[in-house]
């Protein structure tokens, strides 16, 4: 693959990486949170009881970005914050009942947004790019 191909395909990801957080942000923006905020909430569900360090690790956020989303979530009563009994040092994070409603209303709606977005492409496209993003996210594990 040349040089040229390489640029426009980090080039094309760089800019859709944009433009789904611009979207998602306004998306989520009626409920109190941003898109960041909503991705972190919605590991923790996904993964939780969980570890900041593993939504560091698996979102590929900063440690300092992470300890603000959380310090953010919990404040608006959205997960608890406990220390394990292994290692006191360890944040371990769980989603709350209000914080599932909430995660219910925002996937609802940006389910309803993806549905629209990608409505033009067909069920092989979607399947081809699920495959090629599966990739390319494997090439930096």
């Amino acid at each position: 693959m040349k040089t040229k191909q390489k640029t426009q395909i980090v080039k094309s990801l760089l800019r859709l990486g944009v433009f789904l957080q611009r979207e998602g942000n306004r998306i989520v923006s009626d409920f109190g949170l941003n898109q960041q905020q909503l991705v972190v909430l919605k590991e923790i569900q996904e993964k939780g009881p969980v570890s900041q360090r593993e939504i560091c690790s698996e979102l590929l956020l900063e440690k300092s970005n992470v300890s603000k989303i959380v310090g953010k979530l919990y404040s608006q009563g959205y997960i608890t914050v406990s220390h394990s009994e292994r290692d006191n040092r360890r944040s371990i994070l769980t989603v709350t009942a209000k914080g599932n409603s909430i995660l219910d209303r925002c996937m609802e709606r940006l389910n309803q947004w993806n549905s629209e977005w990608l409505r033009p492409m067909s069920a092989r496209e979607l399947n081809n790019t699920v495959g090629i993003l599966s990739r390319l996210e494997s090439l930096h594990k």
